[in-house]
């Protein structure tokens, strides 16, 4: 079941990515956004998939197969860096919200 779960995030989270820039673009916080879609550009170029498909792929593959392959472990490592930079901006939006009186 747990590859099912991690399936069901790999395959919705570029949509999530796109989902969170807008959002922050939408209540005006325009360094958050930029930092964020240059964390997301970098996890594109170093993983050489502009779209993301190779999560998806790989995700495929694994259900298939019933376990992580080899493609869906690498796609989580070039992960690594949009997480990065995403959570970045989770903990600074979060630090800065200010309490409405």
């Amino acid at each position: 079941i747990g590859l099912k779960i991690a399936a069901f995030f790999i395959c919705f989270e570029p949509f999530g990515d796109i989902v969170s820039v807008l959002t922050l673009l939408r209540i005006g916080q325009p360094f958050p956004a930029e930092f964020m879609a240059f964390g997301i550009a970098l996890a594109c170029a170093v993983g050489r998939d502009p779209l993301q498909l190779s999560g998806a792929r790989a995700v495929a593959e694994s259900l298939r197969k019933g376990f992580e392959t080899r493609a869906l472990m690498q796609h989580k490592d070039h992960e690594l860096w949009e997480s990065l930079f995403c959570a970045t901006v989770q903990v600074y939006s979060l630090m800065s919200l200010h309490p409405k009186t």
